[in-house]
Formats: structure tokens, sequence, C-alpha cells
């Protein structure tokens, strides 16, 4: 009877026995351990608080990543993802300037799934000091304020921010508000806006603070006029030179005021312009004399006088010819009287004298209320325009005026 017990019992063994080996055996070949890589796990860095301690800041922060290639059953390996794996990069201790070469620790699997390997095993963190710079803060306006109007320079307050951050972002960076918008503005105009820190090309730049991170803008307007301005001289040029015409580089200029102010001026004066014994083109750089309670737009304050002028000389011409007016109707010249060549010296602009002949000038003499007999006359001479006569030579002339029918001797 014992021995019938013992043998049922260890048919029961046995078949337990294969039943495990057998359910081993199918699950070994239905879920078997497997490889399996995981690519661009993210790398989170740790301890970066001891970054700011150390005065550094990480120079072009950056996403790390790493590949990494696990063992276990296919069943969990299946539902491992890249975010299931914590791969973290200690910075205690890599808080030098420049390069730093930081181990990469994986953790975070579960207890049957074994870590392979990964790579990198560390990733390169360039770290730089973080510097501060004071920035003048720029202020850009869109439209123009209404006709009549114009907009001042833009008050901010306060002018500079402090701008922290890694060395090589501080060198070319600049600080910008946001656009204030002027189109028909007839008075001031006060915004708070933020600022932001750009670079040359007006992109934003990341990675720094502001200190303060707004400022207060204050847009002057006011009312305009357009006004004229004359030149102010003084004093006499060289006898040898004549001026022939003054101007300025501009001949009106914007000022701003108050309304009542600007409807008493019309025109402006520069400094006095000193002509005293010159003798050339002459240009001057003078100021302008604003009258109180306005000022100039565009911060004009000074304009260039032109001077221009001829030389004045001296010339001889000699005219061959008299003519003689008023002789009586019973009278006429003795054929003996001579008819000399007058030498008639002029003055004048040498474009203009260089251009005289003696066509141009008429030398007479008036014959009026004179009998027949022997005169001494006096020559006069008629002149063109803007020439002014030195001398005449002779002065006077001796002549004979007949009775037609008398015969002369």
């Amino acid at each position: 009877m014992s021995r019938m017990i013992n043998k049922k019992m260890n048919t029961r063994i046995i078949s337990v026995l294969f039943a495990v080996a057998l359910w081993l055996y199918v699950a070994s070949d239905q879920n078997p351990v497997e490889y399996k890589p995981i690519k661009d796990v993210p790398v989170q860095l740790i301890n970066t608080e001891t970054i700011v301690t150390s005065g550094l800041v990480i120079k072009d922060p950056q996403q790390y990543k790493i590949d990494v290639n696990l063992q276990g059953k296919r069943s969990v390996l299946a539902e491992i993802k890249a975010s299931d794996i914590i791969a973290e990069a200690d910075l205690r201790g890599h808080t030098q300037r420049g390069v730093n070469n930081v181990p990469i620790e994986v953790r975070g699997l579960p207890g049957n799934v074994e870590l392979v390997d990964f790579t990198p095993k560390s990733i390169k963190v360039n770290m730089e000091q973080i510097s501060s710079v004071q920035v003048p803060v720029t202020v850009s306006t869109e439209g123009r304020p209404m006709e009549g109007y114009t907009a001042l320079p833009p008050v901010i307050t306060p002018g500079e921010v402090l701008v922290s951050g890694p060395e090589s972002l501080l060198n070319n960076i600049r600080v910008a508000t946001a656009v204030m918008k002027l189109a028909g503005a007839t008075g001031d105009l006060q915004e708070v806006l933020a600022v932001k820190a750009v670079d040359a090309e007006n992109n934003d730049v990341a990675g720094v603070t502001l200190n303060p991170n707004i400022v207060e803008v204050t847009v002057p307007v006011r009312k305009t006029k357009l006004i004229n301005i004359e030149p102010s001289v003084e004093g006499q040029p060289s006898v040898e030179w004549e001026i022939t015409d003054i101007q300025l580089n501009r001949d009106t200029i914007v000022v701003y005021g108050e309304e009542s102010v600007l409807q008493t001026i019309n025109s402006i004066k520069t400094e006095p312009v000193s002509l005293a014994g010159i003798n050339r083109n002459t240009n001057f750089n003078v100021g302008l004399i604003m009258p109180a309670g306005v000022a100039p737009v565009e911060n004009i304050s000074t304009v260039t006088v032109y001077v221009r002028g001829e030389g004045i000389i001296n010339r001889e011409i000699p005219v061959g010819r008299v003519n003689f007016s008023g002789l009586g109707q019973d009278l006429r010249l003795s054929d003996e009287t001579p008819v000399p060549t007058v030498r008639v010296t002029v003055r004048g602009r040498q474009s203009t004298i260089d251009q005289l002949t003696a066509g141009d000038i008429s030398v007479t003499t008036s014959l009026e209320g004179l009998a027949a007999g022997k005169h001494t006359v006096t020559l006069k001479v008629d002149l063109p325009e803007d020439i002014e006569l030195v001398s005449i030579a002779p002065l006077r002339i001796e002549i004979e005026l007949i009775v037609p029918d008398e015969v002369e001797e």
C-alpha cells in the first residue's frame, strides 16, 4: 500500500517538474532576453547652483543627449522609453572657466533591465565668467505728430540699465524698448515700457538679465514754425575787392516753442560776419542768434556764410571819337579843329572791365550857346552801369566855330 502511495507521489512530482520545465521553455521562447538601443536620452544637469556661486554661466547652453543600450526581457524592454531613463551630469566640482568634462551617470532602470553601455560617457560644458555692463536704452518711434508739430528726442528714465550675463554676449549688446507710436500727437507722450536685450541686427538675446527691466519714456511734442535765416554782415572789404553775393548754406530753419512766442518771430539773424579788409572769396561758420523761448528742431546752432566777390581793377581805354552836341544852325566846326584821342581810365569789376571796348564809351561835349570863334570846352564821358570813371585826358580841348559861308584863311 505504501509503495503504491509513493509511486503516486513521484508521478505527481515528476508532472509538476515537467510542467514547470515546459512553462520555462515556452516562456523563454516567447519572451526571450534581448538588447534594445535607445537614442537621444536627455541628460539633466544637476547642482547647477554651484555655477552661480562660482560667478560663472554656461556658454551656449544646449540640451545634451546620450544613446543607451539595454538588455532584458522583450516584454520589459518594450515598455521602456527614453523619458523613463534618468541620465545626469553632476556639475559639482566641475566649475572651471572654459571647457569642463562632466561624467554622465545613468540610473532609474527597472531591476530586471541591465545597462549594457551608453555613449558618450561625459559631456563638454563650456563655462565663462558672468559680467555686468551699463548699457544705454534706445527707443524706437513710429509715425509722425500732427502737421505743424515735431517730436523731440525721447527722455528715458533711467537712461541706462545694468545688463548681466556671459562676457561673450555683452560685447555688442544693446538695450531697446517697445516702439512708441507718435501718429497724430499734439502733446507730450509718456509710457512705461519693458526693455529687452538685442544684438546689432535687433534680434533678441537670451541668457542675460536686465536691471531694471522697465523704463519710463517721455517724448516731448512741440509746435513748430519754418522761419528765414538772414546773414548779418559788418565792415568793408578791401578797396581792390567788391562783394557780389552773400549766401547761406541754408536759408530757413524749423524751430519749436510755445505758439504765442512763435507767432512773433519770422526770421532770425546770424552772428555778425566781419567783411573788413577781405580780398577773396571766403566762407564763415557762424552761430545763429536764437530768440528767447525757441530752439531749433534739428539741433542746428551754426550756418555757413558764403561771401563771393571780384577784384576791382583800373584800365585805360583810348577813344578816338568825340560827340559834339548843341551846335548852332548857323555854325560849324572849323576843319582846323583837332579831334584828339581821349584816354579814358575806368574802374570796376575785372570781369566787366575786361570786356569793355571803346565802342561802349561815349565822349561828348556841349557847344550850346557858343558863338563863332575859338573856345575851350570840357569833355564828358558816359559809361555803362557799374563802371566808374577814374580820369579822362585831355579833360578840355580847343575848338573853333565858324559861319559856313566864311572863307577860312
